[in-house]
C-alpha cells in the first residue's frame, strides 16, 4: 500500500469536514438536522485525522483501523435514525427500526472484535473474519436505512432530502466496495483504501448543499417502504452470504480457487435474478410484512389507486373490462389467475371471460336461494376450496386451485361473480380481507352493471334504427308495388295495345332502377354501421 498517498487523502477528508462542520455551525441556521449533520462532520474529520496520523507516525494505527472505523460507521448510522426517529408514529411495527436494532446489534459485535484487537489481545483468526464480513453488512445496512430516510419522507421533503441521501449513499457504498475487496481482491483494496479520504471530500459540497436545504420534515411509514426494506436487507444478507462462500472457496478451492470463484458468483447472480422476478417470493415477502410490521394488511389507499389504474387501463393489451376487473381484484389477494361469470335469464352465472384461467366455454354456477340472499344482503365471500366444491359444477370441480367467489354487488343485486385461484403463497383470510374484497366487488360491480347498461343502450339504439330505415324501405317497397299490382291489372285489358306496352316496359326499368338505387342505398348504410 501507498502510505503517502492514504495519507495525503485522509488528511484532506480531514480538513475538508472540519470545514463543513465550522461552515454548518457558523452559517446555517442552528435547527436540529444542521446540528446533528455538523456533529457528525465533525466526528467524521476526527477519524480521518486520526487514521492519516496514524498511517505517518505508527501511532494509534491499530485503533484508528479498528475501533474508529467501527465508530465512524456508527456515527453516521445514529445520525440516520435521529433523522428517522423525528415522526416515528409506530415504533413498535416501524420497519427502520428493525433495521436499525439489526445495525445495531452488528456494531456491537464490531465494538468488541475491535476492542480486543486494538488492545493486541489474541483474537481468533475466525473471529477477525466475521469482523470483517460484519463491516460490510453494516454498510448494506447503511444503505438500506438511507433508502428508507428517503422513500418514507413526504413528498415535499424529498427537495431538501434528496442531495443528503446521495451524499449518505455514496459514503456506504464506497464501503461496501472497499471492505467487499478488501476480503475478495486485496490488491484493489488497497487502491480504494488509498483512494477513499478523498472519495470522502468529494461528498462534503453535498452534505453543505443539503444542511441549507434543509427544513422541518415529516415521515411516514408505507407499505413501500417497508416492502423495500425487507427486499434490500434481503439483499443484503444475500450478499454477505455470497461473500462468505466465495471467500471459502478461494481458501480451500487449491489450483482452482479462482475458477470456482468466478463460476460461484455468476451462478449466485443468476439465482439473485430469478428470485427478484419470482412473483411467489414477492407474495411471501408482502405476507411476512404485513404479518410483522402492520396492524392492517392493506394499505387502503395505494390498494384503491391500484384497482382504479387497472380498470382504467386501455390500449393494446389491456384486455376487456370484464378481465381487468377480474386481475385487480386477484391482484389484492395475490392470485394469479380468475375468471368473472355473468347471470344469465336463468339464474345461471355463465362463464363470460378469464383472465390466466383455463376453464370451458360452457362452465356456469347456480347458486341455491341462502347462498344467493347471503351474497345480496351481507356480500358474503365463498371459499369453494373446501365442502362447497361439491356444489359446483363438473366443468368447475376438475380445477384443483380454484378459490374464492367475490359477489359483484350492484344495488340489491348481484349481476357477476369473479372466481379466483388461490395465491402463490398460502394465506389465512380475515375480516380485513373480507372487508376490501366485498368493498371493491360493489365498485367491480357497478362498473359492470354500467357496461352492461350501454351495451343493452346501445343494441337498443340499433334496433331503433334499424326500424327507422325498415319504415323507408317498405315505404319505397310499397310504392313499387302499387306501380306494379296497377301494371298487371291493365295489362289484361291492354296488352294488345302499343302505347300501353311502351308505357309498361318503361314503369318495369324505372321499377328496376328504384329497387337497385335501394340496394345500393342500404349496401353503403351497411358499410357505414361495420366502420
Amino acid at each position: 500500500m501507498s502510505a503517502e498517498t492514504a495519507i495525503v487523502s485522509h488528511w484532506i477528508a480531514a480538513a475538508a469536514f472540519v470545514g463543513l462542520a465550522l461552515v454548518i455551525f457558523i452559517l446555517v441556521r442552528r435547527t436540529l438536522i444542521p446540528t446533528w449533520l455538523a456533529a457528525a462532520a465533525a466526528g467524521h474529520a476526527l477519524w480521518a485525522s486520526l487514521l492519516a496520523h496514524g498511517l505517518e507516525t505508527g501511532t494509534y494505527l491499530a485503533i484508528a483501523l479498528s475501533v474508529a472505523e467501527t465508530m465512524r460507521a456508527a456515527m453516521w448510522i445514529t445520525f440516520i435514525g435521529m433523522i428517522l426517529h423525528l415522526h416515528w408514529s409506530d415504533e413498535q411495527r416501524n420497519p427502520s427500526l428493525s433495521a436499525l436494532i439489526a445495525v445495531g446489534a452488528l456494531l456491537a459485535f464490531q465494538f468488541v472484535v475491535d476492542g480486543f484487537a486494538a488492545a493486541g489481545m489474541p483474537v481468533a483468526a475466525p473471529f477477525l473474519f466475521v469482523g470483517d464480513i460484519v463491516r460490510v453488512a453494516v454498510a448494506i445496512g447503511g444503505l438500506v436505512l438511507t433508502h428508507n430516510l428517503y422513500i418514507s419522507s413526504s413528498p415535499s421533503d424529498r427537495w431538501s432530502l434528496s442531495v443528503l441521501c446521495l451524499a449518505l449513499a455514496g459514503l456506504f457504498a464506497y464501503d461496501v466496495n472497499l471492505f467487499t475487496f478488501q476480503l475478495l481482491e486485496p490488491v484493489l483494496g488497497r487502491l480504494f483504501f488509498e483512494a477513499r479520504g478523498l472519495a470522502n471530500a468529494v461528498l462534503v459540497p453535498l452534505f453543505l448543499l443539503a444542511a441549507v436545504r434543509n427544513r422541518a420534515l415529516s415521515f411516514s411509514l408505507s407499505r413501500k417502504a417497508a416492502f423495500q426494506t425487507f427486499a434490500l436487507g434481503a439483499i443484503g444478507v444475500y450478499l454477505v452470504a455470497m461473500s462468505l462462500a466465495a471467500y471459502a472457496l478461494g481458501v480451500f478451492g487449491g489450483d482452482w480457487s479462482r475458477l470456482l470463484q468466478i463460476v460461484f458468483v455468476f451462478a449466485a447472480i443468476v439465482f439473485g435474478a430469478v428470485v427478484l422476478i419470482s412473483g411467489r417470493a414477492r407474495a411471501w415477502m408482502r405476507v411476512k410484512i404485513n404479518k410483522h410490521f402492520f396492524a392492517y394488511k392493506y394499505d387502503y389507499r395505494e390498494e384503491w389507486l391500484r384497482f382504479i389504474a387497472t380498470v382504467a387501463r386501455s390500449g393494446p393489451g389491456s384486455g376487456t373490462l370484464s378481465q381487468r376487473v377480474v386481475e385487480s381484484i386477484g391482484a389484492i389477494v395475490d392470485s394469479p389467475a380468475g375468471a368473472l361469470f355473468v347471470r344469465d335469464d336463468s339464474g345461471a352465472y355463465a362463464l363470460s371471460s378469464r383472465w390466466n384461467l383455463r376453464l370451458a366455454s360452457s362452465a356456469a354456477i347456480r347458486f341455491d336461494e341462502a347462498g344467493m340472499r347471503q351474497m345480496q344482503e351481507h356480500g358474503r365471500i365463498l371459499d369453494v376450496s373446501g365442502e362447497l366444491r361439491s356444489s359446483l359444477p363438473e366443468a368447475l370441480r376438475d380445477q384443483p386451485r380454484l378459490w374464492l367467489i367475490v359477489p359483484l354487488a350492484h344495488l340489491e343485486d348481484v349481476p357477476a361473480v369473479v372466481m379466483l385461484e388461490r395465491p402463490r403463497v398460502a394465506r389465512d383470510l380475515d375480516w380485513e380481507d373480507f372487508d376490501i374484497l366485498r368493498t371493491v366487488g360493489r365498485q367491480a360491480g357497478s362498473l359492470i352493471a354500467e357496461e352492461r347498461a350501454l351495451a343493452d343502450l346501445e343494441e337498443s339504439r340499433k334496433f331503433e334504427e334499424f326500424n327507422r330505415r325498415f319504415a323507408f324501405i317498405m315505404h319505397d317497397i310499397k310504392n313499387i308495388m302499387s306501380q306494379l299490382s296497377l301494371l298487371a291489372r291493365n295489362a289484361e285489358r291492354h296488352a294488345d295495345n302499343p302505347e300501353f306496352r311502351k308505357d309498361m316496359i318503361a314503369t318495369l326499368q324505372g321499377s328496376v332502377t328504384k329497387m337497385k338505387d335501394l340496394l345500393v342505398r342500404l349496401g353503403r348504410e351497411t358499410d357505414r354501421d361495420r366502420q
